[in-house]
């Protein structure tokens, strides 16, 4: 039995049996992956999947007990290592951050900045995930650390921590009559066409059923999974738009308005994951830092070792504070 094999296994897991991705995330050819399950089994003395011809179908009823054993075996042998990088890397490594786009295109390209700068040897692996996702990469071992503001499954092996809350908004270009309005309600909006979210995503469906509990049936004209489209076509007066004050930054307001509503899309929690039993890097610590600076290391090492839920008196809300890396507080203007 060796770790290659059973990296193999996990990676077969993780990737619901396409041996394609499982090969792509451990650097190995699909041969190879399945060759390494072959072995192993056959050392173990019984099957981890089932198959139909060369494809895995699914666990087996001793692969269903078994992978739990192959991931803390890898958890474990990963976490020595790490551990033994803290004295030998000079402050390299690799943190594998799992997010969603809009994060990672509105609120980390400034934190990359200067964490780069304090620690330009750590390479810097993103995970553009959806919001039912980023959470689930940390518990299944694919990332060290998850920003995101989806539902998280309780879990006594992932605990979470407080980020920062952020709302939707609606926006029109400045030239649109409603840009100069003091204070507007959904019932102004809804006589407008709606750009927002596409339905099947989380913003898609918080902006309809805004309206739909306002008594309002929204006209939503064009739907997205970006708010960078919903963006432009806002700013070519094709109606209103809904999207993450997140998306919103200072080029977009020199043309675009956010509408003073007084009824709200929602707010929404940022929240960062993390494995319970995972060892963190000095560097992953501090990158915490910078994403939330309220979180400093020794408050997550208490709540990882005691099991504390930490609940802050005020949680920052968007735009938020962020940690510089040189120890001063620095405010990221978007």
């Amino acid at each position: 039995m060796n770790l290659q094999q059973l990296r193999s296994v996990l990676a077969a897991h993780r990737h619901r049996l396409n041996l394609t991705k499982a090969a792509s995330d451990i650097f190995a050819s699909q041969s190879s992956v399945s060759k390494q399950i072959r072995e192993l089994e056959t050392e173990l003395g019984f099957d981890i999947f089932i198959r139909k011809g060369k494809r895995l179908i699914s666990l087996t009823e001793s692969g269903e007990q078994v992978i739990s054993l192959i991931e803390q075996a890898v958890l474990a042998t990963d976490n020595v290592k790490r551990f033994a990088d803290q004295y030998s890397s000079d402050d390299g490594g690799r943190l594998v951050v799992a997010m969603a786009n809009n994060l990672a295109l509105h609120f980390l390209p400034p934190i990359l900045q200067r964490f780069n700068r304090l620690y330009p040897r750590v390479t810097i692996d993103l995970l553009n995930t959806d919001s039912r996702q980023h959470f689930q990469s940390v518990m299944d071992g694919a990332a060290d650390i998850a920003l995101g503001s989806g539902e998280i499954e309780t879990s006594s092996e992932m605990i979470t921590f407080p980020a920062f809350t952020w709302r939707y908004v609606a926006i029109v270009p400045q030239n649109h009559e409603l840009a100069n309005a003091e204070a507007l309600y959904f019932g102004d909006i809804a006589q407008y066409p709606i750009i927002t979210y596409d339905p099947r995503m989380e913003g898609g469906r918080q902006a309809r059923d805004a309206f739909l509990s306002a008594g309002l049936q929204p006209n939503i004209r064009i739907t997205a999974s970006d708010a960078a489209i919903i963006k432009e076509y806002v700013k070519l007066g094709l109606g209103v738009g809904i999207v993450s004050e997140i998306a919103i930054n200072e080029s977009d307001r020199q043309t675009l308005t956010v509408l003073p509503t007084q009824q709200s899309f929602g707010i929404r929690l940022a929240k960062i994951a993390i494995r319970r039993n995972k060892l963190l890097q000095s560097f992953a610590y501090r990158f915490i830092e910078a994403l939330a600076p309220h979180l400093p290391q020794e408050r997550i090492d208490r709540a990882l070792r005691q099991g504390d839920i930490y609940t802050p008196s005020e949680i920052p809300s968007w735009p938020i504070w962020t940690q510089g890396l040189n120890g001063t507080f620095d405010v990221i203007d978007r």
